[in-house]
């Protein structure tokens, strides 16, 4: 038999060549790719992985600190570009359904199927006849004359609600009837200004996350039942998990998902998340239908 005099330093001497091969050949690839760009060096199985810890932001930000505007990284197997200006990410999101020139949105992830958003909507869709479709429906749905007036009105009340929210917090810190000063965050509002103006355009659905945010920091309340707003903070932070879930799935190989504990500790969660947010929605187009349909 051919292993019947294999010793262990044959088998060890094997491995390291397997693992020679290997590493040879991952750097003979990577410093004769075309069209290379400033990036840290990848390292053999992890690649660029260890570099995340977690926080998106944080990770882009480094590099575009460090490389400029343009650079990429090895994340899950693949080469990733960072674009940090905005001429070049809108030539990726052209408005134009005959512009092909980036028609592949995103590659082959695996772990974007198991998110189940691979080849569906706009953003991650490879599929040019689905995704000219779903960009046609998705185009002339928000330029219709109704969906501009609803605009409009839910800009202006959500914006009077907005002040109405200062007014209070201004009054509660003002002793006296001169005028005050107060510190904002405007950064908390806005989000809680766009996403409730998101949600309640494109959902139907009502948002209260800035009137929830008000409660959490005024000692007056608005009086609005509780499950309103815990279901509005169950709705956004559902749509937080779930675009952080698409990074994670999309930038992290499987194997580090299911066998890394910290990473699969990340991951299992935001699959669940998944689940929760796309029930929640199947239940709004449900009830968008029965309420149509009376």
């Amino acid at each position: 038999m051919f292993f019947e005099n294999f010793k262990f330093t044959d088998f060890l001497f094997s491995i390291t060549f397997i693992l020679f091969v290997y590493v040879f050949q991952f750097y003979y690839k990577y410093f004769t790719r075309p069209n290379p760009l400033p990036g840290p060096l990848p390292l053999p199985f992890f690649q660029n992985e260890l570099d995340f810890k977690g926080d998106v932001r944080e990770f882009n930000m480094s590099f575009k600190k460090k490389y400029g505007g343009i650079c990429e990284v090895y994340l899950g197997g693949h080469r990733r570009i960072i674009l940090s200006r905005s001429e070049d990410i809108e030539k990726i999101f052209s408005t134009s359904i005959k512009h092909t020139t980036f028609s592949a949105r995103t590659h082959q992830a695996q772990g974007l199927k198991e998110l189940n958003v691979l080849n569906k909507g706009l953003l991650f869709n490879n599929d040019l006849k689905n995704w000219r479709f779903n960009h046609q429906f998705f185009t002339q749905a928000i330029l219709t004359p109704s969906f501009k007036n609803d605009a409009v009105l839910w800009s202006c009340k959500l914006f009077e609600e907005l002040e109405n929210y200062w007014k209070s917090i201004a009054n509660n810190i003002s002793s006296d009837e001169h005028e005050c000063t107060l510190e904002v965050d405007f950064s908390q509002w806005f989000h809680r200004f766009s996403y409730d103006m998101i949600v309640t355009l494109i959902t139907g659905e009502r948002s209260y996350s800035m009137a929830s945010y008000y409660n959490s920091i005024s000692t007056n309340k608005v009086q609005l039942p509780n499950e309103l707003i815990e279901n509005s903070n169950k709705f956004i932070n559902e749509i937080r998990n779930h675009a952080l879930g698409v990074t994670i799935f999309m930038s992290i190989s499987s194997f580090m998902r299911h066998y890394n504990p910290f990473i699969k500790k990340k991951a299992t969660p935001l699959l669940k998340n998944r689940d929760n947010l796309f029930k929640r929605l199947d239940d709004i187009i449900r009830d968008g239908k029965n309420a149509h349909d009376i």
